[in-house]
């Protein structure tokens, strides 16, 4: 028994140094050692909700007395858990949301957590089935044991990155009233000005009332009030006003949900028919700045000078006022009238008007030369409809940052740093503001950016060998850029083929694969010298991928040769029967198990283990999953299916090979790795 603790023990430390590495807040839980509270923290851990904990404390933590792990959730780990307290919540939601249920995912002793990865602030809530973990909260992490029930990982699958947009998604699903913070995400807000009631009730009369809920819906959308404030507003509002005398009985049940449908419609809708009167989106910005900054600075040059839509202007007025804000004279000529005044053969800035002279209350307009040209300040969907880009929001940009092109780019990468602390590639920030990668460095200079590196490692064995690359003979530099073999004691090595095996011969255990991923940036204060570095534990195929997009260039020939090696390990996965296996109780078999008479059990079998603990066998039969749930207990009956995932994704790549679409087999085959 001395061993067991002993070996448990030194799980949970080797646990908690690789979550802090992946930048994780960990904390140690008391588990089975204190029974009448086998979840309580073994430490103050409120200040760990703000910093990450020190190698010294994480040692000093686990001892024998200690038996779980808790990872602190919300903003300090970027982390957003969705506990699930019973088997039925957790399969409706997976067969509801299946993208959103394939992530990282612990079997806890009553239920399951699933693991998100978003940079949003959540508070933590309670919903029906289960509990959303977020700031203020933590949760148990394997390889915990609580109530002599170890936490085990179900799915390997890193953690599933949410959008602000799949926060709001998933928080609605569980009907949560949640509050999102304002100074965190400025673009939405859950109090305005506007009220919402009183358009309606407007509205009502005119349009009836689906059409004024949709409509009032629409405007809160463009205000940006958040889907759930205005739910909150206008869903019970609307099914207490009286129904008209024609219309056919519903229950109040059926127009909740209605209602609920048209606000989602009216949030779904194109956005580009009702683009906000305010703001130049970043879309806009980013396509003009490949071509020159003078058209971009021009049109927020507009927007600061509050210049309306359709406002009439003339040269020597918006020379006039470009002068003001440091645009000189030449450039305003260009982007009216010059080189830069059309994108596709189409006028950015349209002149609409052209006076002519006025004989005795007669205007020739047909005749004469043109005295004066007037021009029209674009709206946005205009803008939107010649540069063929979608609408987005829209960063700030203030009258120092439209002086001159260094700092109009500046801001642009200072703002989208702010916003989204984006972990992207250097060339990709650089393609976005149209500068080169070394002019990108020097903004993160000049503005203080603080950058973490994300490195991904897996370990090397002979089994996943293949997924190293060959050397050609084509090839002069024996470096491998971004990724390189490790040993145990720090050595580096190139990470070809055949440097692989030779390592495996001296150090079969210890060769580590080590890749560089995007770092992450942020602005504020500096980081510690332990927060720059981040290492991710990754998949073999999750490499395969990665080296496939830094492959896959527009030289066609790479591409191709990219495109045959991941048929290649594609076609070894496909040749390898997996199954996967889902857990069965009386009232899940009519959802997986057909009918007696019509089942096909080549491609599935049931299996139980019995008191001994063999495994037993059976056809994947409705009628012999009852009999076996009866004999080993609900839930003690599998259900293995043969997954056909990988094959038919590789025959699609197959087919496409056959074709020359060498872009779709090579994203038909990425899929297949997944």
């Amino acid at each position: 028994m001395k061993n067991i603790v002993l070996s448990h023990h030194q799980e949970l430390l080797q646990t908690a140094q690789s979550l802090i590495r992946q930048g994780f807040s960990v904390i140690p839980v008391h588990g089975d050692n204190y029974p009448t509270q086998p979840k309580k923290p073994a430490t103050q851990w409120g200040k760990f909700q703000k910093r990450l904990a020190k190698p010294y404390e994480i040692s000093s933590w686990f001892t024998q007395n200690i038996t779980a792990i808790g990872i602190v959730c919300g903003q300090i780990s970027n982390l957003f858990v969705i506990d699930f307290d019973d088997h039925f919540t957790y399969m409706r939601f997976r067969k509801d949301h299946p993208l959103y249920a394939d992530t990282f995912t612990v079997k806890t002793r009553r239920g399951y957590h699933l693991y998100f990865e978003t940079h949003q602030y959540v508070e933590s809530h309670h919903f029906d089935g289960g509990d959303i973990k977020a700031e203020k909260s933590y949760v148990i992490a394997s390889p915990s044991i609580i109530d002599e029930h170890q936490y085990r990982i179900l799915n390997f699958n890193t953690h599933r990155v949410l959008l602000p947009n799949e926060v709001d998604t998933l928080l609605n699903y569980f009907q949560i009233n949640t509050r999102i913070r304002t100074d965190i995400t400025p673009n939405i807000q859950t109090k305005t000005q506007i009220d919402l009631i009183s358009i309606y009730d407007t509205l009502v009369p005119q349009l009836g009332r689906n059409n004024a809920l949709y409509r009032t819906a629409s405007i809160a959308r463009d205000h940006s009030i958040a889907k759930l404030h205005t739910e909150e507003l206008l869903i019970l509002h609307h099914v207490n006003q009286p129904k008209p005398n024609n219309h056919k009985p519903e229950t109040p049940q059926e127009r909740f949900r209605e209602a609920k449908r048209t606000i989602h419609s009216a949030f779904n809708a194109s956005i580009t028919n009702h683009i906000p009167a305010s703001g130049m989106p970043n879309t806009i910005r980013e396509t003009l700045l490949k071509h020159s900054t003078v058209v971009a600075r021009l049109l927020d040059i507009f927007r600061l000078a509050k210049w309306t839509t359709k406002m009439r202007f003339s040269m020597s007025d918006a020379i006039k006022l470009c002068q003001k804000y440091g645009l000189n004279r030449k450039s305003v000529m260009q982007a009216l009238t010059g080189k830069f005044s059309k994108f596709n053969d189409q006028d950015i800035i349209v002149r609409r008007h052209v006076e002519y002279p006025d004989n005795r209350g007669l205007k020739f307009c047909e005749r004469g030369r043109p005295i004066k040209v007037l021009f029209e300040v674009p709206s946005v969907s205009h803008l939107l409809d010649v540069l063929n880009v979608k609408w987005s929001p829209s960063d700030v940009i203030t009258v120092n940052d439209v002086k001159s092109a260094h700092a109009y780019r500046l801001a642009l990468h200072r703002e989208f740093i702010k916003r989204i602390a984006p972990q992207v590639p250097l060339w990709w920030l650089a393609q976005r503001i149209g500068v080169d990668v070394r002019t990108v460095q020097r903004y993160n200079l000049e503005l203080n950016v603080q950058i973490t590196q994300n490195l991904g490692f897996f370990t090397l064995s002979k089994s996943n060998l293949d997924t190293l690359p060959k050397r050609h003979s084509k090839i002069t530099k024996n470096a491998t850029n971004g990724f390189w073999l490790e040993t145990e004691d720090g050595r580096r090595y190139p990470a070809w083929r055949h440097i692989g095996s030779q390592l495996l011969k001296s150090h079969p255990t210890s060769v580590t694969v080590s890749i560089q991923k995007p770092s992450k940036l942020t602005l504020g204060k500096k980081l510690d010298s332990a927060e720059t570095v981040v290492w991710h534990a990754m998949t073999p195929s999750h490499f395969v991928k990665l080296q496939a997009f830094r492959s896959c260039v527009d030289d066609r020939p790479k591409l191709s040769q990219v495109v045959n090696n991941l048929m290649h390990h594609v076609k070894k996965r496909v040749s390898q029967v997996r199954y996967l296996n889902m857990k069965l109780h009386f009232d899940s078999v009519i959802n997986y198990i057909a009918k007696d008479d019509v089942a096909e059990t080549i491609t599935s079998y049931l299996y139980a283990f019995d008191e001994d603990g063999n495994r037993v066998h059976r056809p994947a039969k409705r009628g012999i999953a009852y009999r076996m749930l009866k004999e080993f207990g609900n839930g003690n009956v599998y259900l293995a299916l043969l997954d056909l995932h990988t094959e038919t994704w590789y025959a699609l790549a197959r087919h496409a090979v056959n074709f020359n679409e060498l872009p779709s087999a090579m994203k038909f085959l990425l899929s297949a790795l997944d």
